[in-house]
């Protein structure tokens, strides 16, 4: 197994709610759970053919102060994110200008805060890309195991690196009616 597979499966028990509740007081300094998200995707389930966004998990973990009524400062509101992701050349052959096959996973820290209305989303991740993450290896197996066509190009990734990613996104919300809401938005 990776190493940065084998770290992330190694704290991934510390970042779940029942290890954050009870080390409330030292991590969280006085929030609580608010929720937790997961988004699971995998576009092999659809047609039977791995491309493009070729499957993704994301967990979030999201803590708050006590008194949370939606209109937060920030850093009141603390959203802790687990992402990994391979992403696949667009078709069933390597063309010239197509994209590499792409195994990343990343952890990071985003608050949500409103500013006169404004509802802003600000954070930062540390990303790891490469065969580093063991997902090339991962989904091989899994494909193996199953007894699905082996995936493309796995030998062809981006090359290992880390990074670290911001992002920050603006969004104002209108109600249009009872059943319909506008929410436009920027991010960088």
């Amino acid at each position: 197994m990776r190493p940065v597979l084998a770290l992330l499966i190694a704290i991934l028990p510390v970042s779940t709610p029942a290890f954050a509740d009870e080390h409330a007081e030292v991590l969280t300094q006085g929030r609580q759970m608010i929720g937790a998200g997961r988004l699971f995707s995998n576009d092999y389930f659809g047609d039977g053919r791995d491309r493009w966004r070729t499957g993704s998990f994301v967990y979030s973990h999201v803590r708050g102060r006590e008194a949370y009524s939606g209109t937060e400062g920030f850093g009141d509101v603390i959203e802790y994110r687990y992402r990994a992701e391979i992403i696949a050349p667009g078709g069933g052959s390597k063309s010239p200008g197509d994209r590499p096959y792409v195994g990343t996973m990343s952890l990071g820290a985003h608050t949500h805060f409103d500013m006169n209305g404004m509802e802003i989303s600000a954070g930062a991740d540390v990303v790891a890309i490469g065969s580093q993450t063991g997902l090339s290896d991962f989904q091989e197996q899994f494909h193996d195991t199953f007894d699905m066509t082996s995936p493309l190009f796995t030998d062809q990734q981006l090359g290992n690196k880390f990074l670290l990613n911001g992002t920050v996104t603006a969004t104002r919300p209108y109600q249009m009616s009872d059943r319909v809401s506008l929410r436009p938005f920027a991010e960088a």
